[in-house]
């Protein structure tokens, strides 16, 4: 009789444990199915943030007809072999920028003195994005490029860029914004 009892409380001691163990994984299973509902949601919200990215900087594509100044002090020329002909470069900065960086130029304009202010004009022309100076330089440069080369740019920004010296320091400096 002893045995039978020990018998039955040991199968029921099983018996609860088995139902934790079951019940601790369908929570489990509930907990996970819900994280996956999360990170779905998650993937969707992304998904939608990044079309509405592209849909946006579709939309910043805008015809330019304008010019803006900013004045460099020019740090140094570069004589960058692999240049392409019409096309050089110059390091430059600008009033309290304390960050110096490259501006690709008409290689016609050589007579650039070291440590001296220049306001460089841009003038814009045609359809792009143009939201900083990365972007600027690089329409310069095909604009630099395709001029030299007879091959007016269509479809895109074409930058034009005048260059003349300054003795105008530090707050006088003219630093337009990328026109708008």
């Amino acid at each position: 009789m002893k045995n039978k009892k020990i018998e039955i409380i040991t199968i029921i001691a099983l018996l609860v444990v088995i139902i934790i163990c079951v019940v601790f994984v369908i929570l489990q299973k509930t907990e996970i199915s819900s994280y996956k509902e999360d990170v779905d949601s998650y993937k969707e919200k992304v998904s939608t943030l990044e079309k509405q990215l592209e849909n946006k900087q579709n939309e910043e594509s805008r015809e330019y007809d304008c010019s803006f100044t900013r004045t460099y002090r020019v740090i140094d020329n570069i004589d960058y072999p692999l240049a392409s002909d019409g096309v050089s470069y110059i390091v430059v900065d600008d009033y309290q920028g304390y960050v110096p960086f490259v501006v690709a130029i008409p290689s016609s304009i050589d007579n650039l003195e070291t440590y001296k202010y220049y306001e460089f004009t841009y003038h814009l022309k045609g359809k792009g994005v143009v939201n900083d100076f990365k972007q600027l330089n690089s329409y310069l440069f095909a604009s630099l490029f395709n001029k030299y080369h007879g091959n007016p740019s269509s479809g895109t920004v074409y930058v034009e860029l005048d260059i003349v010296e300054t003795s105008k320091k530090g707050v006088e400096q003219i630093q337009e914004n990328i026109c708008k």
